[in-house]
């Protein structure tokens, strides 16, 4: 797993899905599980050229970066991240590329359990949970 230096973004976590998506602004919905905690879910729009972080469970973070120009070939990233040592420092437990304008919707999800990552995309309509 990589280490990133991250400059401190703070962002709302938006627990319903936003209905309408405004020309220049992405939409991402999915849900994030972290163990036994209880799962976060979110709907975001972020505008073009922006880069946002979420908190989620377990200290977990969803960093969202769209790009600046807006068009079929776009990509947005978008990275799970967990606090490792000193102030603003992630490890990447997962980066994720989507391709494609502003007006397609991405489904994005996550499932942690311990050091497990899964990625899911799609998103589920119920997101699994940790084995037992």
């Amino acid at each position: 797993m990589k280490s990133l230096v991250v400059s401190a973004v703070s962002g709302l976590l938006c627990l319903a899905p936003v209905v309408s998506n405004a020309a220049g602004t992405f939409q991402f919905n999915g849900e994030v599980q972290k163990d036994s905690l209880r799962s976060s879910a979110y709907g975001l729009s972020i505008k073009l050229g922006q880069v946002a972080m979420f908190d989620m469970p377990g200290e977990l973070k969803l960093q969202i970066a769209t790009p600046k120009q807006d068009d079929e070939r776009a990509v947005a990233v978008v990275r799970l991240l967990r606090p490792t040592a000193g102030p603003n420092r992630y490890e990447i437990l997962h980066e994720a590329r989507t391709v494609g304008a502003s007006g397609k919707e991405r489904s994005i999800s996550y499932l942690v359990c311990g050091e497990q990552v899964t990625f899911l995309t799609p998103a589920p309509q119920v997101t699994p949970t940790c084995p037992s």
